[in-house]
């Protein structure tokens, strides 16, 4: 599966894989920057950082027992 037609195929996953990899970074930062502004508004990012940690593993919950 190593043929030169595969090149293509092969160059639009890189673009396609570098492209979210770009976006990815661009989100952390986002992230970054709210909690950044977060703690400007003194607010206790800690405390924050736990509440967004507990509502995943809520939501996480609530999937596997809508699976079931």
């Amino acid at each position: 599966m190593s043929g030169i037609g595969h090149n293509g195929q092969i160059k639009s996953f890189v673009d396609r894989i570098e492209k979210l990899s770009d976006e990815k970074d661009a989100l952390v930062q986002d992230i970054r920057d709210v909690y950044a502004e977060a703690k400007d508004s003194d607010l206790d990012v800690k405390a924050l950082r736990r509440v967004i940690r507990e509502r995943a593993k809520d939501q996480a919950k609530r999937r596997s027992e809508e699976e079931t």
